[in-house]
């Protein structure tokens, strides 16, 4: 699946009714969204079934400019990456 403007919130409301126990965050050339989804922990082996889904987030590692807009590039992938898993797991605004 992949996930456009509002998309996502769909595809969370089909996640949470499958109420997962484990999530595994991948992203192309693990730059740096990943690791920020993941809090750094090591990526574990996954043998189960997975339901995969797409969450497009810009890469922040890409943004030129100064200082300041380099880690606002950051902190708005994280901040997204937040909103979205607040809602997935029912600590944020309901889909």
């Amino acid at each position: 699946m992949s996930a456009g403007s509002g998309e996502w919130r769909t595809e969370v409301a089909e996640l949470r009714a499958m109420q997962p126990r484990h999530i595994l965050f991948l992203c192309v050339a693990n730059s740096s969204r990943s690791p920020m989804a993941e809090g750094e922990e090591v990526c574990p082996v996954f043998l189960g079934k997975a339901h995969r889904v797409h969450w497009g987030f810009p890469d922040p590692t890409a943004v030129t400019g100064t200082e300041e807009i380099h880690i606002n590039a950051f902190r708005s992938v994280r901040d997204e990456l937040l909103r979205r898993l607040k809602v997935l797991f029912g600590h944020g605004e309901e889909t």
